[in-house]
């Protein structure tokens, strides 16, 4: 797949109904998370490690269209 394939494909999913209903169902998981009710550091690390994955995938379409905007400026400077 070319990069090119690669932000098409992603924009077309970040405009679907199915992408913004994931993206809501990633939000209430992550507000869920409360961090008063843990009783241990075993939770404590588990439920960081929960908050850290659904950041990550929460941020990925800013993450991929910030890499397809530097890859325009890439290819506008010939690089």
């Amino acid at each position: 797949m070319t990069d090119q394939k690669f932000f098409e494909d992603c924009r077309t999913m970040f405009m679907s109904d199915g992408w913004k209903a994931f993206q809501d169902e990633l939000e209430v998981a992550l507000r869920s998370i409360n961090v008063g009710a843990i009783a241990d550091s075993n939770e404590f690390w588990k439920a960081k490690g929960r908050w850290e994955t659904l950041s990550q995938v929460i941020g990925w379409e800013n993450a991929v269209k910030a890499a397809e905007e530097q890859a325009e400026e890439d290819n506008a400077a010939g690089i």
